[in-house]
């Protein structure tokens, strides 16, 4: 599960509410290949391009789904 994300320069906040993910994430930061980093429940770091990512968003939000 994704703790944390890479987040736009231009967004004014630090935190993502629900549905936040296409206006407050930074999905290519480090390219289109890679993606950008998201810091994982289990306090790894790691990249992922944003269809990973978002299937990492908290799994019990079943609204988000």
């Amino acid at each position: 599960m994704i703790v944390a994300g890479e987040k736009l320069s231009t967004a004014d906040d630090y935190l993502m509410e629900d549905g936040d993910f296409d206006t407050a994430v930074d999905q290519f930061r480090h390219g289109a290949s890679v993606g950008s980093n998201y810091l994982y429940m289990d306090s790894h770091v790691a990249s992922a391009l944003p269809t990973d990512a978002r299937n990492g968003l908290d799994p019990w939000d079943l609204a988000g789904k």
